[in-house]
């Protein structure tokens, strides 16, 4: 199916557009010199519009890019107009069930791994970014006509949640486990020195950052470095790097690093 501008309208409007085909997944917009080609999963929305005398397709492509078609007989035009905007549709109907299952799974991911019931990292977090990044660039559409879609649009949003500001998130999953891992092991901190490990003791122990920075005053926590290569070993896990930071304060002076 193809519309072409009007000789007179092709004349007037001094346009490099004067015809437009419709392709299997797309339209070839073209004229004398220029030809540009629109498949369907770059088209953001075609508008259709009508001028003093002719017609008017409107193509919207990411960016702000926007290709014109003008000099086009009205009825004609919105004839071709109706016909495209109903393939265009069913297609992304179509495409948006694959956008869902693909967003699907990168949430599926996410939950399993939140359900393993262990420590959510910064860097678990950073590949779960780059992992949804990753999807995105295979979707069949556009992500900004996602919301346009019922089975896509939780989706999106909640994948969009943990492309953004996340960290409040983590910190309450790694919190919940913190406590979670107190409550089942309280035997073993009550138990693993001479007197029971107090709660910041427990928490560093049970963290499950790769580095951890503990602070101190001098001769308070050198003797405890064993908590967390015995608590790694316990949960077998490989040991992690741990740094202490301790300082002692002279009489009468202030505390020294």
């Amino acid at each position: 199916m193809e519309l072409k501008a009007t000789t007179l309208g092709k004349r007037m409007a001094q346009h490099p557009y004067d015809r437009v085909q419709l392709l299997n997944a797309g339209v070839k917009v073209s004229g004398d010199r220029h030809e540009y080609l629109i498949p369907f999963n770059q088209l953001l929305s075609v508008h259709c519009k009508r001028g003093l005398v002719w017609g008017e397709l409107e193509f919207v492509l990411p960016d702000g890019k926007v290709v014109r078609l003008h000099g086009t007989e009205w009825s004609e035009t919105q004839r071709f107009y109706h016909h495209l905007h109903t393939l265009w549709q069913q297609w992304s109907t179509e495409m948006s069930d694959i956008a869902a299952g693909v967003l699907k799974q990168q949430l599926a991911t996410i939950e399993h791994t939140r359900a393993e019931g262990k420590w959510l990292t910064r860097q678990q977090v950073a590949d779960v970014q780059d992992n949804i990044r990753h999807a995105l660039t295979g979707l069949p559409m556009p992500t900004s006509r996602l919301d346009a879609f019922d089975n896509c649009r939780e989706l999106w949003r909640e994948c969009q949640r943990w492309l953004g500001d996340i960290e409040a998130t983590r910190l309450a999953h790694n919190q919940a486990f913190t406590e979670a891992m107190l409550e089942q092991y309280r035997e073993f901190f009550d138990s693993v020195e001479s007197s029971p490990l107090n709660a910041s003791q427990a928490r560093a122990v049970v963290n499950g950052e790769r580095s951890l920075l503990v602070l101190a005053g001098a001769g308070s926590v050198k003797p405890r470095c064993w908590w967390r290569e015995r608590a790694g070993c316990w949960r077998g896990e490989k040991p992690r790097q741990i740094k202490f930071c301790c300082w002692h304060s002279p009489p009468g002076g202030a505390g020294n690093g």
